[in-house]
């Protein structure tokens, strides 16, 4: 049994882009104010965020992500996952390898579907939930919205 101190219902796992971090366009607080997640959650932040699960072969980082994941999972109890690609991705080759924004929230969607398959698999019991962050600068300030995939 998990001690409260310790448990933790959540665990997201990011790309680690600075557009997302605190003080641009602040994926973490997107997220408490969307009620996707509660305020207290794992993170697993890591470049590409889905990229290395939806890979087929199991590559170091995809057998890192794993072990991450189930750290989460054995210590803190976690329930949920929640996996955020993003637009403009470099790890991805950037928006600039879509023809168009429709084409690349496609291929997004497919590779957190694949990414999360590769967690099922792996940890049947726990909820996975996907999201592609998409990412607009409004001026000096970036934006983001989440849509659910």
């Amino acid at each position: 049994m998990i001690k409260d101190t310790y448990f933790c219902r959540t665990c997201i796992i990011y790309c680690m882009d600075w557009r997302l971090s605190p003080g641009k366009a602040d994926i973490e607080k997107a997220l408490i104010k969307n009620n996707i997640t509660e305020p207290v959650f794992d993170r697993i932040i890591i470049g590409g965020a889905g990229k290395n699960l939806a890979a087929e072969n199991l590559s170091e980082e995809k057998k890192f992500l794993l072990a991450q994941i189930g750290i989460a999972v054995k210590f803190h109890g976690i329930e949920k996952l929640i996996l955020i690609n993003h637009t403009d991705c470099l790890a991805y080759g950037g928006s600039k390898k879509h023809s168009t924004t429709e084409l690349e929230e496609a291929f997004h969607t497919d590779e957190l579907e694949l990414a999360a398959n590769a967690v099922k698999m792996n940890f049947p019991k726990l909820s996975v939930e996907k999201y592609l962050a998409e990412l607009k600068q409004k001026e000096q300030e970036w934006e983001v919205k989440l849509l659910r995939k």
